[in-house]
């Protein structure tokens, strides 16, 4: 995988998923090709033309920030997959090969926000690839969360001298069955970061993700949705999980996907 440039926080939002408690629910084999993906991708930087490639390009006047990308390679070698993190560039390269051995299959998901989710399914045949990403607007609606203050969640915010932001992903189950796996981590995008209010209120707009096409033709099993999580804005450490009085997805304590929002409270769970 060539990444020309990348941005760290994406990276460590994937890092600190793989590392928590999402990963820790859902053992298996993904898990480790997805971690073992992460860690490698660095260095696959520097090997670039060892193979055959598959190539995305952005449609200009698309914006970069915030593209991610979610890629499975299937070969002699098995399955191997990648979570991309977040170049600031029109092209993306992928070397659709490991340790030289070429792929004979490359599946991929794109976010780009503002845009529905594009998927791909290449079969390769020893040669490069390019698709043309597209972007077909996707509406968002504004969320307003209030963190619900009892005597414990005050206590435990307490503790905490840096200024504390809220993340929020999209966990994009119905990637896994699109991939062919049967277990292991969850596909997530960031979606948007945003400061908590000293009165435990914070505003973040959401993608109408529940409209997308890749979320209307998945398995009812395989549906998304937005997971928030408290985090230090200085050092990045979890505080905990939010979780929505309201709308609440088991066991992950997401919240559904829906076309809006009525104001939310939200349960800190460390």
């Amino acid at each position: 995988m060539r990444i020309e440039s990348m941005t760290l926080p994406a990276f460590d939002w994937y890092a600190a998923l793989i590392a928590g408690s999402v990963a820790g629910e859902l053992p298996g084999r993904l898990s480790g090709i997805m971690a073992a993906g992460l860690m490698v991708s660095m260095g696959w930087a520097q090997q670039a033309g060892a193979g055959p490639e598959v190539s995305i390009l952005v449609p200009s006047g698309a914006s970069v920030e915030g593209i991610q990308i979610a890629f499975f390679m299937g070969g002699p070698f098995g399955g191997h997959g990648v979570v991309a993190p977040e170049p600031k560039m029109q092209r993306f390269v992928f070397d659709a090969s490991v340790n030289g051995v070429a792929a004979n299959r490359v599946q991929a998901v794109v976010y780009m926000p503002g845009c529905e989710l594009s998927r791909y399914d290449i079969a390769m045949g020893g040669e490069s690839v390019e698709r043309q990403a597209e972007c077909k607007v996707l509406p968002a609606w504004p969320l307003g969360g209030q963190l619900v203050m009892d005597a414990r969640t005050v206590a435990a915010l307490g503790k905490h001298h840096s200024p504390l932001e809220i993340e929020v992903g999209y966990m994009a189950f119905w990637v896994s069955d699109f991939f062919g796996i049967m277990d292991g981590l969850v596909t997530t995008f960031h979606v948007a970061t945003v400061p908590l209010g000293k009165d435990g209120s914070f505003s973040v707009m959401l993608p109408e993700l529940v409209q997308d096409p890749a979320e209307k033709s998945a398995k009812e099993r395989y549906r998304g949705a937005f997971l928030f999580r408290l985090r230090e804005k200085k050092t990045w450490n979890i505080v905990g999980t939010l979780r929505p009085t309201e709308f609440a997805i088991s066991p992950f304590d997401g919240l559904e996907l829906r076309t809006q929002y009525p104001a939310l409270r939200f349960e800190l769970k460390p």
